[in-house]
Parts: structure tokens; C-alpha cells; sequence
């Protein structure tokens, strides 16, 4: 065998690597990239956004192809941001199943997550034009500066005020929820300006996070519970080192803040929290009122938007009982 290529063999043997025409990858590669994506497409959802999608449109009028491709925008960047949001918060499940870096790993969900950020991005150029491209980029950046304050307060046990934290929420749930209203309302054929609903989209925001925070963290009130849950991950913002309502209150009450802040610090060594540190933190939680002041807030802040859609209801001239019953379902 010559140790040398023929002149002609040498072109066949390079060739692949100087033809600049060759086809795309093929389908199998999306199939690839998306399946993260389609994963958590896949977990159990209450499909609350598209309720407040169409609660929207009682007032806006936006066409049914319009509002189906918002919703997918929607969809789309929630569940990317999601499937990020669990590797940040190293949390192993999500609504009951595997997280999905659990199942893909972390590189191919991040790398599924961005391209599924750049589909919603390039489904908004097509649909709404470059405002829309603009409304997105605005939320998005606002999604990740509320994330980056969420994880430096877990990273460095900072406890933030509560009017950092509800900054924090406006950025993070609040800006899904702001997003969606103003692609809605830059495809309405109405004259209706999105001041006139930011208080109330801000408030929902708001209470739906609030809302999160007490559900995740109750105490279980018989044997048979507990051991469902000591089966499966729970209180779960405990394991991520999250500071919720609740935790804030009982930080900011006195009760045994050193040690509150000792058992925080032992999850950053294993990932998560003991159940007995996480029993006991409950405990303290009950005896603090941090529950009670939580629940306590949780009904203003639903009065307030109850009167807040009153308010938006006479400017527009007429009733939104969809947005009514969301409201309401959003309080069970």
C-alpha cells in the first residue's frame, strides 16, 4: 500500500470536509433536541395559564388562530424556563415525576430548553412582528434577573425582605403572567391600552406564587400522610433552599433564628433536608403563625384582586366571569 494517496484519492478522502452544500441534519436530530422538551410537555398540568389566556380574551376579542399561537409562546417559554429552573434548584422531581435532567441529563436539557427558547422567540417574530419579538425579550430578561436574586438569596442563605421577595416574584411567576397579557393585547383588535390591566395581571402573578408557597409547605395531619410523602419528595422549596413567605415570617419573627439558618445550611451538604429537620421546621412554622400570617395575606391579596377586576371590569364597560372563576379556582 503506497504510504502517499493518489491526487484524486486525496479529493474523495477531503472532500467531506470542503463541500459546503451538504443537507441538514436529519428529522432524527430534532427529535433529539426536543425530546427534553417533550418530556415535560408530557407531566401532569392544571393548564391554569391557557384559562387566563382565554379569561384575556373575554375582554380582548383576539382571533382563535391569534390566541393559539400566544398560548404556545406562552407554553413554550414556561416550560423551558422550568426545565432550567430544576437544575438550578437541583430538584429531582417535578409534579411527581422525574425532573427532566433526571431522565436527559443536564447539558441535553439545557441545550433542548434553549432551542426552545429560540422557537418561541421565531414563532413570535411570525406572529406578532418585531413588538412582539421586543415583549418577549423585555419578560424574559425580567424572568432572569427575578431567577438570579431567587438563587443568589438559596446560594448564600440570604433572606430577603419581603419586599425583595415580591419583587422577586413580580420578576419571576408575574412576568409569565405579564408576558402573556401583553402579546394579547398586541394582537387585540380592540382599542384597549395594558395599563389597564397591569395591576390586576401583576396581582394575579402575585397571588398565584403566594398561593404555591402555602400549599408546599404543610403539615401533614395524619400517619397515613406522612408516609405518603415520606415516600416522595416533599416540602420541596426546603430542599432547594428556597425562602418563601412563610420561612421569611419565621425568620423575621425571632424564633430560633440561628438554628433555623444551621438547618438550612446542612442541605447545601447533601442537596436536600432531612424529614426530621424539615418536622421540625413545620413545627416552628405552626408556632411562629408563620402559616396564619401567610394565610392571613393570601386573603387580602385576593380581595384586592377581586376588586381590582371590579375596577377593570367599569373601565371596559362590562363583566369577565371567566376571569372571575379563575380567580376564585385559584384560591382552592
Amino acid at each position: 500500500m503506497p504510504l502517499l494517496a493518489s491526487k484524486t484519492n486525496m479529493q474523495d478522502l477531503v472532500g467531506v470536509y470542503l463541500d459546503s452544500n451538504h443537507p441538514p441534519l436529519p428529522r432524527q436530530t430534532y427529535q433529539i433536541i426536543t425530546a427534553p422538551y417533550e418530556y415535560v410537555v408530557s407531566l401532569p398540568s392544571k393548564g391554569r395559564r391557557d384559562l387566563f389566556t382565554d379569561a384575556l380574551n373575554r375582554w380582548l376579542k383576539v382571533s382563535e388562530s391569534d390566541t393559539r399561537g400566544i398560548k404556545q409562546i406562552v407554553d413554550t417559554l414556561h416550560n423551558a424556563s422550568i426545565m432550567v429552573d430544576d437544575i438550578q434548584d437541583e430538584s429531582s422531581q417535578r409534579r411527581g415525576r422525574s425532573s427532566t435532567h433526571m431522565v436527559f441529563g443536564i447539558a441535553q436539557t439545557i441545550n433542548s430548553a434553549m432551542f426552545s427558547i429560540n422557537e418561541a422567540i421565531s414563532r413570535a417574530q411570525r406572529l406578532c412582528g418585531s413588538e412582539g419579538v421586543q415583549v418577549v425579550i423585555d419578560e424574559l430578561s425580567t424572568l432572569y434577573t427575578g431567577q438570579s436574586y431567587d438563587i443568589h438569596s438559596s446560594q448564600n442563605m440570604s433572606c430577603p425582605t419581603v419586599e425583595e421577595y415580591i419583587r422577586t416574584i413580580d420578576g419571576k411567576t408575574g412576568g409569565l403572567f405579564e408576558l402573556n397579557a401583553r402579546l394579547m393585547v398586541l394582537m387585540t383588535p380592540t382599542k384597549i391600552d395594558y395599563a389597564i390591566l397591569r395591576r390586576l395581571v401583576i396581582l394575579l402573578g402575585r397571588y398565584y406564587q403566594l398561593r404555591d408557597d402555602y400549599n408546599g409547605i404543610q403539615q401533614p395531619v395524619s400517619d397515613k400522610q406522612k408516609a405518603q410523602q415520606l415516600a416522595t419528595p416533599w416540602c420541596e422549596d426546603l430542599d432547594g433552599g428556597k425562602y418563601t413567605l412563610p420561612l421569611i415570617h419565621l425568620l423575621n419573627s425571632g424564633e430560633e433564628e440561628h438554628l433555623i439558618k444551621s438547618v438550612l445550611s446542612m442541605r447545601h451538604a447533601t442537596g436536600k433536608m432531612e424529614d426530621a429537620a424539615k418536622y421540625g421546621i413545620l413545627e416552628r412554622l405552626q408556632r411562629a403563625g408563620s402559616l396564619e400570617y401567610t394565610s392571613n395575606i393570601l386573603e387580602v391579596v385576593h380581595q384586592e384582586l377581586v376588586e381590582e377586576l371590579d375596577r377593570v371590569s367599569v373601565s371596559l364597560g362590562f363583566e369577565n366571569p371567566e376571569m372571575r372563576l379563575l380567580i376564585d379556582m385559584l384560591k382552592k
